[in-house]
């Protein structure tokens, strides 16, 4: 069963992503993010865009090579997803810093596919970003990592994270067919309708203004 949700505010989200893709503030690896601050609700926007080119796919989303985390070893991430996230996370830590973001400023992360995995990494082992207040809302991310990926998130993360996964979208189910892999946080699936292939960012933003209706 869905989550209750506000699916204004996840069109919202949606369309911050979009100006990761559109109007970049940060680019780092191969793909790109925007940061925005804004003092009147001391407020800092994160949004991180998908794979922008094959080299992606094949570099990070690359499930054979495996990072170690704590927990004895028993925590486990792609590789690739784990040097994205770091990278995405330095690069936005530096931009907060030049944008003179206040350090008790709210975070909210939004992120598409491999830009939304990189936020799920992310948010859990970055002090600055796993803090209570902060909101992370993820559209099409696959999964990061196995069990004891997801009893390490669980254990740490302080962010409340909302995985929105369109119904027909294969992205969300990578790999396919393996037990190993996990998802963490809670998810909302949205009906695939609003016309378009599975994946895009845009045919999440089609199943969202038709659900609103």
């Amino acid at each position: 069963m869905n989550p209750t949700v506000d699916l204004q505010s996840l069109l919202q989200s949606a369309y911050l992503v979009r100006t990761a893709y559109d109007l970049p503030s940060i680019r780092a690896g191969h793909t790109q993010g925007h940061v925005a601050y804004y003092p009147a609700d001391n407020t800092c926007v994160v949004s991180f865009a998908g794979s922008n080119d094959r080299h992606d796919w094949g570099d990070n989303f690359n499930f054979f090579h495996r990072k170690y985390l704590g927990d004895r070893g028993a925590a486990r991430v792609s590789a690739g997803f784990y040097g994205h996230a770091e990278t995405l996370a330095l690069a936005v830590l530096d931009e907060m810093k030049k944008q003179n973001v206040p350090d008790d400023a709210k975070i909210r992360f939004q992120g598409h596919s491999l830009g939304g995995v990189a936020i799920h990494i992310a948010i859990c082992e970055t002090p600055r970003f796993n803090r209570l207040g902060n909101e992370a809302i993820t559209f099409a991310a696959p999964k990061a990592g196995n069990q004891g990926w997801v009893n390490h998130f669980n254990a740490r993360c302080r962010v409340r994270l909302l995985r929105v996964v369109r119904e027909g979208d294969p992205v969300p189910n990578m790999p396919p067919l393996s037990p190993w892999w996990r998802h963490v946080g809670m998810e909302y699936r949205l009906p695939a309708s609003g016309g378009g292939f599975d994946h895009p960012l845009d045919s999440y933003i089609a199943s969202l203004l038709v659900a609103i209706q």
